[in-house]
């Protein structure tokens, strides 16, 4: 997560509740992690947008990552992206013989999510899919060996890409937002003011992504009673005035 951080590759966590062993906690708080997963769907959308032109990998997931995959594609292209051309690729250990040729749904290969969702439908607007059949071990090191082949003798990886204030303004909004006061927490989407009103920018539900992503959201304020200068939304959720 670190090195994802420091070289501005966004990394994000899509949570099915129930799935994972720590859910079994009293303490498992299913409002954080939902809330936790929504903002990550933002921020992993925002990637999907300029996904024209590149390339998407899935490595062993057969549902939850075809799935966000999938629905965030939908949502790019919907916002008037232009995410037709790209190439995809599907790592699994299930053998699939003509992964591309149409298929009914009364054989099984039908129901397998990545086939459908990774290999064939998001390309039909162009690019292409494929489908790689191995052991992660074999061809997770394979590709990464074929990547830094192609890559010009002497590159450094991440040298020219360090997420600093100066280079990145989404960074330069976040070292802000840490130094001021505490955030609105009321909400999925939080305070609903702009940055420097009211909540004095701290909000992190109107971070980068969700303003590119969800526009409409944004201005919400102009919907909303302000009475002097105090947040409705805070106040409602926190008791508080600011």
């Amino acid at each position: 997560m670190h090195t994802a951080y420091r070289l501005r590759i966004p990394y994000t966590v899509h949570v099915a509740i129930g799935t994972d062993i720590i859910h079994q906690h009293p303490l498992a708080d299913f409002s954080a992690i939902g809330w936790g997963s929504g903002q990550d769907f933002k921020i992993y959308t925002a990637s999907v947008c300029d996904l024209e032109g590149g390339v998407f990998c899935n490595f062993g997931s057969s549902v939850i990552g075809p799935e966000v995959f999938l629905k965030a594609l939908s949502i790019a292209r919907n916002l008037g992206n232009p995410v037709r051309t790209f190439t995809t690729a599907n790592f699994d250990l299930l053998p699939l013989a003509d992964y591309r040729r149409p298929i009914g749904d009364d054989q099984t290969d039908y129901y397998y999510r990545p086939r459908k969702n990774i290999v064939n439908r998001p390309v039909s607007l162009g690019g292409k899919g494929f489908h790689i059949c191995g052991d992660h071990r074999v061809t997770i090191s394979n590709l990464h060996n074929q990547v830094l082949a192609l890559l010009p003798e002497g590159w450094v990886p991440g040298k020219a890409r360090e997420a600093t204030p100066e280079k990145d303004p989404m960074q330069a909004e976040l070292a802000r937002s840490a130094r001021r006061a505490a955030p609105c927490v009321g909400g999925p989407l939080g305070c609903p003011s702009l940055p420097g009103r009211h909540c004095r920018g701290a909000c992190p539900s109107l971070s980068y992504p969700a303003r590119v992503l969800y526009p409409w959201r944004h201005p919400v304020h102009r919907r909303q009673r302000w009475e002097h200068g105090r947040c409705p939304t805070h106040q409602r959720r926190t008791g508080q005035s600011l």
